[in-house]
């Protein structure tokens, strides 16, 4: 435990998957081949920034360096023994080509490519051939279509991702409450009508209907979870600062933004595209939270993510309409989860997190900010709604708070968790709780460890 303590503090968490086990033989017979400079895209495969990715340079003369530290190494057959402040560990690991695998005891895999030029721009191009590998299985999974408002006779592009059928464009249907940016048809046609929450709640079709948070998620699973999404439903041209996407399934994002509210507006410049944000993808859902995607082309940037119910309702955001009515999508829902387990109780629970200003950030040397760590806690949200809406049913009306404290590592795995407290009364249920939260994943940073302290409330 005292080694793997050092060694993590040496290293990072992503690097001590170098003690670990796989073999290679090429590797084993060559050592050599092992020569150079690897940098770390484990978990880190769309941004390749270098202030994230871990880079290692291990010489001929059996010496190397990870950032300013020193280290040694040598291989005997199929091992890897390494020396980092006197301290030595055995080390397995798989060469393939130009890229390296270390998986940990825990089945955790991290990889490091080969250096060329510059280790930033290798990342970057690990990153691009990985993402265009995940684009060209995701277009084997959508279904592209069309479909007719017949209130004002404009036709949409549609697209079937596994079980949902969303519009691939944004919704261009003039109601009150909505607005062309800078009042120009141009900008409805290119980027949609911008809407109030009021008006979005009900703009969509007959047979459509605004998408819940649970929608939202779903698309963001089928997309390829929440740090990759993004670059996979964004358009693949009309993003500034080299933000543009993959649009792997024809869901064509842009960057609509947002238009301030009558209060706002006096103190913003009318046509001034930063100060309304147009620069963002930015959709209501049926329960007033904001879904998003940034605009660049750093990680922060390709996350969809759910930015909560704190917008003004006010404000003017785009619409995508899923097709079905609500009520058919929760009654299928109801009946298949029902179905699942034989009891036949209609559970419906909800389940509310803390706001980033309450969160206890506690005494960690990590760079995660509350805003990081909320961007992934809202996102996740769903997963603790289900296990509550299973419970439920084995001892109906149960409610309470569960209060979590866990450590996130600089690799974005959380390595430490623990119930601080409960007034479930139901250990089962907190136990469940705690351990989904456990298998959440935030963005790799350089170093430092977050504990932050969250109390999740169910009722």
């Amino acid at each position: 435990m005292k080694t793997q303590s050092l060694l993590r503090t040496i290293f990072g968490t992503a690097f001590i998957a170098l003690l670990l086990s796989v073999v290679s033989c090429d590797a084993a017979s060559n050592p050599s081949a092992l020569v150079g400079r690897w940098v770390g895209v484990s978990g880190n495969m769309i941004s390749g920034n270098s202030d994230k990715d871990i880079v290692i340079e291990l010489l001929s003369d059996g010496t190397g360096v990870q950032g300013r530290n020193p280290i040694t190494w040598k291989t005997e057959k199929d091992r890897f023994y390494i020396t980092a402040s006197g301290v030595a560990q055995s080390v397995s690991y798989k060469l393939q080509g130009s890229v390296l695998t270390f998986t940990e005891d825990n089945g955790k895999i991290s990889k490091y490519t080969k250096c060329k030029k510059d280790c930033k721009e290798t990342a970057a191009e690990y990153a691009k051939a990985e993402a265009l590998k995940a684009a060209a299985v995701l277009k084997t999974k959508a279904t592209k279509g069309s479909f007719t408002d017949s209130r004002d006779g404009k036709t949409y592009k549609t697209v079937k991702l596994d079980n949902q059928t969303w519009m691939a464009e944004n919704l261009n249907y003039n109601a009150e409450g909505s607005e062309c940016y800078e009042s120009q048809e141009s900008n409805c046609q290119k980027y949609g009508r911008l809407y109030n929450w009021s008006t979005a709640k009900s703009a969509c079709p007959s047979g459509w209907h605004l998408p819940s948070v649970d929608e939202w998620w779903a698309l963001m699973v089928f997309a390829g979870d929440y740090e990759v999404a993004g670059i996979m439903l964004k358009a693949s041209s009309g993003w500034n600062k080299d933000g543009n996407g993959l649009d792997a399934v024809g869901f064509s994002a842009l960057p609509s933004g947002y238009y301030p509210s009558t209060s706002e507006r006096p103190r913003k410049k009318q046509g001034d595209r930063e100060s309304n944000n147009v620069g963002n993808s930015l959709w209501w859902s049926s329960t007033g939270n904001v879904t998003g995607i940034g605009n660049g082309e750093g990680m922060s940037c390709n996350v969809l993510g759910d930015f909560g119910r704190y917008y003004d309702k006010s404000r003017l955001l785009s619409v995508r309409c899923v097709y079905g009515s609500i009520e058919e999508k929760t009654a299928v829902a109801e009946e298949d989860d029902s179905s699942a387990d034989g009891l036949g109780t209609k559970a419906k629970g909800s389940v509310k997190a803390p706001s980033a200003r309450d969160i206890d950030m506690g005494s960690g040397d990590g760079s995660r900010s509350k805003a990081e760590i909320m961007a992934v806690v809202n996102a996740r949200m769903p997963d603790l709604r289900n296990i509550h809406n299973k419970y439920l049913k084995l001892k109906p009306g149960f409610s309470g708070k569960v209060t979590l404290k866990f450590t996130i590592a600089p690799g974005g795995d959380i390595v430490s968790i623990a119930i601080v407290s409960s007034t479930t009364g139901y250990s089962d249920f907190d136990n469940a709780v705690k351990n989904k939260v456990a298998t959440w994943k935030w963005k790799v940073i350089k170093d430092g460890n977050t504990t932050p302290t969250i109390t999740f409330t169910f009722t």
